[in-house]
């Protein structure tokens, strides 16, 4: 079961997708937009988002794998959250691409991290299985 949410002011529909991806669409204009949350993507289905109520925080989660659930939030400071392509290219896009780079990179080694301890402990439980 793949879930849509509406954003707590009606602006924005958020939804996971069986490519392990984030869409977005405005609710004014029935259109897909850019967001930061774009770039992420899970291995298996995303099966379920959840805004929170009152504050500028979401949630992730997909179905299978070891894969972590996210939580994201923003700072609105003089400014939307999800903003459309065009304006994301006209503001600073390459040093925001640059950071965003960072933060996959950092989200990358976090990933293995995890997956090397989760690795470790499945080698725990099967060497005291054996004995």
């Amino acid at each position: 079961m793949i879930r849509a949410r509406f954003s707590p002011d009606g602006r924005y529909v958020i939804a996971g997708s069986e490519d392990g991806r984030v869409y977005v669409w405005e609710t004014s204009s029935n259109l897909r937009v850019a967001a930061a949350l774009s770039i992420v993507s899970y291995p298996q289905p995303l099966c379920d988002v959840s805004w929170h109520p009152t504050q500028h925080v979401l949630a992730l989660t997909c179905f299978g794998g070891e894969s972590p659930t996210l939580i994201y939030y923003a700072e609105r400071i003089g400014g939307p959250v999800i903003t459309s392509a065009d304006s994301t290219a006209a503001s600073g896009g390459a040093a925001r691409d640059e950071n965003d780079e960072k933060k996959k990179l950092e989200r990358k080694e976090r990933l293995n991290a995890l997956k090397a301890k989760q690795a470790l402990r499945r080698e725990l439980k099967d060497s005291l299985k054996d004995h």
